[in-house]
């Protein structure tokens, strides 16, 4: 009997532990727009991931392809203003998907002749913002990832709490009075 108690007590660090190595093939996809562009970054626990990285359009099309780095940075042009669905594939059950909105990807290429100035300062702009926001999205996913490891590790200190209240009850049951 105690050694089914045991094994029961046991079965949730090792359903825990057991689960590591799949966090291990976790790899992050970073996308933005930048100007005509869209650039990222594939990572695996903070560092640069090398990965074929595919754009698909709406309908399943590919509309760019390219590959990441050994720093996991990639950038590939925009040829059409619709949602590009990026994927980045490592191989070996490395894979990650992100959404760039076509109204992230701004507007055409500004018009010339008169009137082009506040067109291509618009555009300037755009550029900018997209440069600095690009960084600040990574840092708030990898903060995302890092508040569900905390989440999943607390869990598993309710489930093991739980089932230290379930034991003792059990064990108060079973005493002889």
């Amino acid at each position: 009997m105690a050694d089914r108690r045991s094994l029961a007590l046991a079965a949730p660090l090792l359903l825990t532990l057991a689960s590591l190595p799949a966090l291990a093939h976790q790899i992050e996809l970073f996308a933005w727009a930048e100007g005509g562009s869209v650039r990222g970054r594939v990572a695996s626990s903070g560092h640069g991931f090398p990965a074929r990285v595919i754009a698909y359009g709406p309908s399943g099309e590919v509309l760019a392809e390219t590959t990441a780095g050994e720093d996991g940075v990639f950038a590939f042009e925009v040829r059409a203003a619709v949602d590009h669905r990026v994927v980045a594939d490592a191989g070996d059950g490395h894979r990650a998907e992100h959404v760039v909105r076509a109204g992230e990807l701004g507007g055409s290429a500004p018009a010339s002749g008169a009137g082009a100035l506040p067109a291509a300062l618009e555009a300037a702009v755009e550029r900018a913002v997209a440069h600095q926001l690009g960084p600040l999205r990574e840092e708030l996913a990898a903060f995302e990832a890092r508040a569900r490891w905390r989440d999943a590790v607390a869990a598993f200190g309710y489930i093991l709490g739980l089932t230290g209240a379930v034991f003792f009850v059990l064990a108060r049951r079973s005493k002889p009075s």
